[in-house]
């Protein structure tokens, strides 16, 4: 057999064992069906070719990296920036650490190139014990994580499986980040002071905003959350039942190409 079209494939084995993806490098390029993206460490795909990935600066918590999640490395961050890794197009890194914590007054990661985001970010928190996490051991875990990162395209498989969030957890998560065209879920019912306060405000490039089915709303948790959004069409259903002050603050300010109001 000279080979075969990989899109026609149903079915794989190795011997008698089936296999359930085919990797070429780091590239995902055949699965059994849907991947499962909550399995995955928090990964990094560029989309340009010689695309440098790093940490903005020395005050920034360590990680460890791997482009095949068997070796690891440390990187602790020593410099303004320090760019941990160089990758081209459709090369991935995986990242994992063990703090409680990635609150910055400015964002953790920076890329000289387009990028995607997925994974679950639990491996930030928990390494390689991320799996079936679903709680936040601090404040302010994930705000400002990206913060202004514009060569940013996509956080569509990133997975937030947290089900009670903490105060400020993803607070400003993407703000400023511009090229951002669809956002991760947000299935958190319990949610707690300003846990999603302009996490998007900036994002001129998004046009739908994920689904928001908590319930019990605490104080300016929404607040400033798409501002400046000008490229949104849709907004979400808001479903709440119980809302504290300032909850709905500016929430949609400056959304230009919005025509509907949410329910």
């Amino acid at each position: 057999m000279n080979g075969f079209d990989l899109s026609t494939v149903t079915n794989i084995y190795l011997g008698s064992t089936p296999v359930k993806e085919v990797y070429m490098g780091t590239k995902l390029i055949w699965s059994t069906g849907a991947f499962d993206y909550s399995s995955e460490y928090l990964t990094i795909e560029s989309l340009e070719d010689n695309n440098q990935i790093g940490i903005v600066d020395s005050d920034r918590p360590s990680i460890s990296i791997s482009t095949d999640k068997q070796t690891w490395t440390t990187v602790t961050p020593d410099a303004a920036p320090t760019y941990f890794i160089t990758l081209n197009a459709g090369e991935k890194v995986y990242i994992k650490g063990s703090n409680d914590s990635y609150s910055t007054s400015d964002s953790y990661f920076t890329s000289t190139g387009q990028f995607n985001v997925s994974g679950n970010i639990m491996s930030l928190l928990y390494a390689d014990d991320f799996q079936n996490q679903t709680t936040l051991p601090s404040s302010n875990a994930f705000s400002d994580l990206f913060y202004n990162a514009n060569k940013l395209i996509s956080a569509e498989h990133l997975v937030l499986p947290a089900t009670t969030l903490a105060d400020g957890c993803y607070q400003g998560m993407f703000s400023g980040c511009s090229s951002l065209t669809t956002a991760p879920e947000l299935p958190a019912t319990t949610i707690d002071i300003n846990c999603y306060a302009g996490m998007f405000s900036g994002c001129s490039s998004l046009t739908t905003a994920p689904e928001l089915p908590a319930g019990y709303l605490f104080g300016y948790c929404y607040s400033y959350m798409f501002y400046g959004c000008t490229s949104l069409t849709t907004a979400p259903e808001l479903p709440a039942f119980w809302i504290s002050s300032n909850c709905y603050e500016h929430m949609f300010e400056g959304c230009s190409s919005l025509t509907t109001a949410p329910e």
